[in-house]
């Protein structure tokens, strides 16, 4: 990956992108994180951002379908254990409907 300048700003806004331009070359600084600047020189470089973004994207994604998972087990559980109650209370009322005519 390309250097990044010494004149690059120290604490951009993530996700911020700026140009820069040194004589005839024009760069672009990407902040990725709060600790981490990318210098964007050619396409490769560009392509390199793209796939390293995607794959933290990717990760995030799979975490929260992990998060989702368990929370579909535990509502379907708490489902289960109230369809079982409002079961058992409605065999109750019927037993105290019959046995008081």
């Amino acid at each position: 990956m390309a250097p990044v300048f010494p004149r690059t700003p120290d604490r951009l806004p993530v996700g911020s992108v700026i140009e820069q331009r040194q004589g005839d070359r024009t760069v672009l600084v990407v902040q990725e994180t709060d600790d981490r600047t990318s210098t964007i020189e050619s396409w490769d470089d560009g392509l390199d951002l793209a796939n390293r973004l995607l794959g933290r994207l990717k990760q995030a994604l799979e975490g929260i379908n992990a998060g989702m998972a368990t929370s579909n087990e535990r509502l379907t559980r708490g489902i289960r254990e109230t369809s079982a109650k409002i079961a058992a209370n409605g065999r109750l009322l019927d037993e105290i409907v019959k046995s008081n005519p």
